[in-house]
């Protein structure tokens, strides 16, 4: 983060890694099989959601949702993967990304996501 940022969310960086996804030949000729490697890494902020919509939605979903802060240089996409490195989880991006407005220092992007117990097959 820039000097100008909002200070607090750097107390809540983690160093994060983007999953890729490979898909390859299923053995015995059964399909395709995703394989998953470590991609970029990069910082974020992750915090229990506050937005009234996204609580409104969890509880309908039963899920929990995160709002996750990036550098605006950091692709994420609705539905990419990243894991946490500082407790080992996995996450998905359940949103598309938004950017502050053009006048704002803050130079991130703000999306929600949602802890998942592992990838997907």
């Amino acid at each position: 983060m820039e000097w100008g940022e909002d200070i607090a969310l750097r107390d809540f960086h983690a160093k994060c890694t983007k999953m890729k996804r490979i898909q390859t030949a299923a053995p015995h000729g059964g399909g395709k099989a995703n394989v998953w490697l470590d991609g970029k890494e990069f910082t974020a902020a992750i915090a229990v959601t506050s937005s009234g919509e996204r609580l409104f939605a969890g509880q309908i979903a039963g899920t929990q949702y995160y709002s996750i802060y990036v550098n605006k240089d950091m692709e994420l996409l609705h539905d990419d993967y990243f894991r946490s490195e500082q407790d080992g989880k996995f996450m998905r991006v359940a949103s598309m990304s938004r950017e502050p407005p053009a006048m704002s220092a803050l130079n991130t992007r703000l999306m929600y996501g949602e802890y998942v117990e592992k990838l997907p097959d």
